[in-house]
């Protein structure tokens, strides 16, 4: 798994806009002085999030950028779905078939309940942290993360994966 600079960049920008109170836009200007980026890419960013509801623009002299919902609302899972395609294909045995219409190994494979458990632990543990956590100091969100982390583990270890698919 890659996280891409548009993840990572994004994610950055809506922390900004995040860090001001909601009724108080925050220039593109500012959030790419502060985060040492062009204003055009922000920009760009800034458009795809808005796209995707996570912020609202407010045009004129005093505008710029507001989160469209609390920070509580936002996880960090439809940050980067927003800013990206999914983390992990749900369709990785038909990525991956070599020459062949299908994988070799779709009747029996190994691989395949290991790519399912990361995938599902993964797609959980950022559905269960919100910008919010992320705007707490460096550790309080380690506090946080970590006990998001210990919940999915145990649930994994209970053997709840068809819960945990059904949740996805």
């Amino acid at each position: 798994m890659k996280i891409s600079s548009q993840e990572e960049y994004g994610l950055r920008c809506l922390l900004q806009v995040a860090r001001d109170p909601s009724t108080t836009p925050v220039p593109i200007s500012e959030i790419a002085s502060r985060e040492g980026l062009s204003v055009e890419y922000v920009g760009k960013l800034l458009m795809k999030l808005r796209k995707g509801g996570l912020v609202s623009s407010v045009r004129g002299k005093a505008g710029g950028y507001v989160l469209a919902k609390p920070p509580e609302e936002i996880s960090l899972r439809l940050v980067l779905e927003v800013l990206s395609d999914p983390i992990f294909d749900t369709r990785y045995c038909a990525r991956f078939s070599g020459t062949e219409e299908t994988c070799v190994h779709a009747d029996n494979c190994g691989i395949r309940p290991i790519w399912s458990v990361v995938n599902r632990f993964l797609a959980k543990t950022l559905s269960s942290l919100s910008i919010a956590d992320v705007l707490e100091s460096e550790q309080v969100a380690i506090v946080r993360l970590k006990r998001v982390m210990v919940e999915q583990a145990e649930a994994i270890a209970a053997g709840d994966l068809l819960a945990a698919r059904r949740d996805d």
